[in-house]
């Protein structure tokens, strides 16, 4: 009984594990970009530029699809940055960046 109760358990532990890392890369993954990527902010108006060169790191794939999430990595020179405590821990905050239609 002890036994079948075990088995149980290990075999729902592993499609859980299965069931929540199912979105994220199995290797590690890079793109470098060829070209700009634009970049919009949360208040739609700014926007920024990647450069071609800029190396982009796959993060995660969403199972319900739309766009993938990559990471990016910064080298900053000068002064701390202030940090901020966030109400949750791992909470991410992206941006959305668009390939540029060319006319």
């Amino acid at each position: 009984m002890t036994k079948s109760i075990l088995w149980i358990l290990s075999i729902l532990i592993a499609f859980s594990i299965g069931y929540f890392l199912r979105g994220y890369p199995k290797k590690d993954s890079q793109y470098i970009l060829k070209k700009p990527l634009r970049i919009v902010t949360n208040k739609k108006t700014d926007e920024y530029y990647l450069p071609p060169e800029t190396t982009l790191y796959l993060d995660w794939i969403p199972p319900e699809g739309g766009f993938n999430r990559y990471r990016l990595y910064l080298n900053i020179h000068g002064p701390d940055l202030e940090m901020q405590e966030t109400e949750k821990r791992g909470e991410i905050n992206p941006m959305t960046a668009f390939w540029e239609v060319e006319k």
